[in-house]
């Protein structure tokens, strides 16, 4: 079986650095050929010179997209990979040394499956604040997290699904779909939903996933993202990601947003300025829900500009 790897970067050399280090302890089964594909995805610093040390003692290829998205990236790698089995990861992880293996085993085993996906364990930089450690189980998604589960393999259904940061593909789920350029990271921009689009697509045309429980990758969550301003960012994100996968419920508007979200927006807003003082849970849960209205009406008058 030959295994493509794809790494979509933008400026974060010094992560990179680590990550691909981090792939010359992997454990390669004699009977798998595999290459890394690192998108360069216009980045300004040192990715390209991070890349070609590393090509001395990986089978590691650089391409270059100037377009700024990381689905153009991706997209990029859909075209120029070698690989039957995809396995797609992000230059902030550290994959274990069976991690390759634990997914080439499951797509040798389980024939009929078309995706895979794995634990995420998040890797901080410093202890979170005590706030975001009890609430941590509830914003997983803001740090990408997903948990070890009991069983070796279990199916993937409807919620939760992979993240890009750690998962696997065949080539041909791709033979009719690639990822959609209006989502996905674009730059600094919070926009998310490239991967969770194509995976509730796959779904839909009767394709079957798997868990992987010992595909395990650590995820790097710097000291920058354990706070409330993150939270509220990602969450904007997944308001604007949200108009731009058509998800949005219809209803009358006040200049050209619907009043159900203002309505929303300024009640939660509210009570997550009037609950900041506890942190508990009712003032979580109205940050959150005003921070997606508030990234749904940005993406709505953005639109009409």
């Amino acid at each position: 079986m030959f295994v493509t790897i794809v790494i979509c970067t933008f400026n974060r050399s010094r992560l990179l650095d680590k990550t691909l280090d981090q792939f010359r302890s992997l454990t390669v089964s004699c009977c798998t050929e595999w290459e890394i594909l690192v998108v360069n995805n216009n980045c300004n610093d040192d990715t390209d010179e991070v890349i070609q040390r590393h090509s001395n003692h990986l089978p590691v290829r650089r391409l270059w997209e100037p377009r700024p998205g990381k689905s153009y990236a991706a997209n990029l790698a859909l075209r120029e990979m070698k690989g039957d089995l995809i396995l797609w990861t992000d230059d902030d992880v550290l994959v274990e040394r069976g991690w390759l293996n634990a997914y080439v085993e499951a797509a040798r085993r389980h024939t009929h499956v078309s995706f895979f996906g794995g634990p995420i364990i998040p890797w901080f930089e410093t202890d979170p604040p005590a706030w975001l450690s009890r609430h941590l189980h509830s914003i997983s998604a803001c740090f990408a997290i997903r948990n070890s589960f009991e069983e070796p393999f279990v199916p993937i259904g409807a919620s939760p699904l992979p993240f890009g940061a750690n998962m696997a593909t065949r080539r041909a789920c791709f033979d009719e779909n690639s990822f959609e350029v209006r989502l996905g990271p674009q730059g600094n921009a919070q926009i998310r939903g490239e991967e969770t689009a194509l995976l509730k697509t796959w779904l839909k045309r009767g394709l079957e996933g798997l868990w992987v429980q010992e595909a395990r990758v650590q995820h790097f969550i710097p000291k920058a993202r354990l706070t409330e301003r993150y939270v509220w960012d990602f969450h904007c994100g997944a308001g604007r990601t949200q108009v731009r996968r058509g998800d949005l419920a219809p209803g009358k508007e006040l200049f050209g947003v619907p009043r159900w979200v203002v309505r929303q927006y300024v009640e939660n807003l509210v009570v997550s300025t009037l609950l900041s003082p506890t942190k508990n849970a009712r003032w979580l849960g109205a940050l959150t829900k005003a921070a997606i209205c508030h990234g749904i009406i940005h993406e709505l008058r953005e639109s009409l500009t």
